[in-house]
């Protein structure tokens, strides 16, 4: 198959949806992370409307109490600002004020739903009308040591969906830390005893962070395989703090010594960077990018979005005339899923279903995401997208967007295995949480958290012998494979 740079007279837009993945767009703890998708919500985007003027609720009618459907969360709308109340099987809490730049709504539809977002570029989510909180979130509660331990328990009993396929027996684990939180006498004790019940879920979207007297607990995410292959390597015969620092060392050396590859081998000095690309030509018939982010620096969301359409804009423009396109996420550690959409966007050859999101206690208010392709500048020819153990988050729902194309193939070895979007949910004393509370399944239904997105092609990005060269002989690999 020939690959193509294809140029629409259409100048990109700044109207794209997009997803913000794990980008916090809310600087309150809030109940959920609010993301967006490239396409599908023209017709009801437009519907939402503004709910509040500063602190003033415009939108009178949709004055009460409102069910976040699926997340544990009841968002009472009132002058002064959205109320939120956080609630499990048997407990219920008072969050605070939801801070958001925006609130908008659209009408309520027959079944007493609204949709809500937080900004013209958000996906709605599902809002369901209540006649008040649910009781327990309204009762006043002793919150002592053992009920903030039960909150903690109940909230990941009821909305974090992913034991089982992670290996986690969170019932054993659970009654284990419940049986020894009547003898906890210090919230330092308690914190250590929620950390550890944690320790090994080996989730990186699950985190428990504690300030008390001035210091933080906080769990451990645990290590990748990149990571532990790096551990297991060490001098036994250091010390921890030692240890610590030569892993330091020989991770950053890895790092380095690939991006080095990159820039000076790869791409002979000659290729260009503009966050989050690094591009160039590998000869005269394959292009190269290397992702190194689905985030930026600085800038809002849309910002973000329009800075990635106009690098690929640029991108395909000094890379056209080549036939085959090498797209590098092997060392992306995620960001904001808008920026994977807008990415993919440029390689899609029509609007494909990529893949359907939402909380997994509420299935029947998941939404399907849908990837148009780019009116400016695309490539549809042959194109490989090569993965790691170290892509991770928006870079595999990247994975998920590109998977779809007939084009395209995944090459590399499965990522770190985490979809989700990161959803807080601060315990009663404000202590912070988060979890993954939602499936991305795949069109055919399957849900790849835990388990990282199949590739067609398997190369050892960092399997080899000397990891300092094995990404660099993977690619040398896949090169090879790929020339006429």
């Amino acid at each position: 198959m020939e690959g193509r740079v294809e140029d629409s007279s259409t100048r990109w837009e700044s109207e794209t949806r997009q997803d913000a993945g794990t980008t916090m767009l809310l600087s309150f703890i809030a109940p959920v992370l609010f993301a967006a998708v490239h396409s599908g919500l023209e017709a009801e985007t437009p519907r939402l409307r503004p709910a509040y003027a500063g602190e003033t609720l415009v939108l009178r009618e949709a004055a009460g109490h409102w069910s976040l459907l699926g997340y544990g969360h009841v968002l009472t709308l009132e002058d002064g600002g959205p109320r939120v109340r956080s609630f499990t099987r048997s407990l219920g809490w008072e969050v605070g004020l939801l801070d958001a730049d925006e609130i908008l709504l659209g009408p309520e539809q027959s079944n007493g739903r609204r949709l809500f977002a937080t900004g013209p570029l958000e996906t709605p989510f599902t809002l369901e009308r209540v006649a008040e909180p649910p009781a327990r979130c309204l009762a006043p509660t002793e919150w002592t040591r053992e009920r903030v331990f039960q909150a903690f328990e109940e909230t990941l009993s009821d909305y974090y969906p992913f034991f089982e396929v992670r290996g986690f027996d969170w019932n054993a684990r659970a009654a284990a830390a419940r049986a020894r939180v009547a003898g906890v006498t210090t919230d330092a004790e308690l914190a250590e005893l929620i950390a550890g019940t944690l320790e090994g879920l080996g989730d990186g979207h699950v985190s428990f962070v504690a300030e008390v007297e001035g210091e933080e607990i906080e769990l451990e995410p645990g290590d990748s395989r990149l990571e532990r292959r790096i551990r297991s390597e060490l001098d036994p015969g250091l010390s921890e703090a030692q240890r610590e620092v030569a892993f330091e060392r020989t991770f950053e050396g890895v790092f380095a010594a690939t991006r080095r590859w990159i820039r000076e081998g790869l791409l002979g000095g000659r290729g260009v960077w503009s966050e989050p690309f690094l591009w160039g030509r590998v000869d005269e018939d394959i292009g190269y990018v290397q992702i190194t982010d689905m985030v930026l620096e600085s800038g809002s969301l849309e910002e973000m979005v329009e800075v990635v359409h106009r690098h690929l804009e640029e991108v395909l423009e000094q890379l056209e005339g080549v036939q085959v396109m090498v797209l590098d996420v092997s060392l992306n550690g995620g960001g904001a899923d808008a920026v994977s959409h807008a990415i993919a966007a440029h390689f899609a050859d029509e609007p494909r279903h990529a893949y359907s999101k939402g909380p997994a206690a509420r299935p029947d208010v998941r939404r399907d995401i849908v990837i148009e392709p780019w009116p400016g500048r695309r490539f549809t020819g042959p194109v490989f997208v090569v993965s790691s153990e170290w892509t991770a988050s928006a870079a595999e729902i990247f994975q998920l967007c590109c998977r779809v194309f007939p084009h395209v193939e995944l090459v590399g070895t499965p990522g770190e295995a985490i979809f989700s979007d990161i959803v807080p949910r601060p315990l009663p004393n404000g202590w912070e949480l988060t979890i993954s509370a939602e499936t991305y399944t795949t069109p055919e239904g399957v849900c790849y958290e835990g388990l990282g997105v199949p590739v067609d092609i398997e190369l050892p990005i960092f399997d080899g012998e000397d990891l300092t060269t094995s990404h660099r002989d993977a690619l040398l690999a896949l090169f090879d494979l790929i020339r006429p």
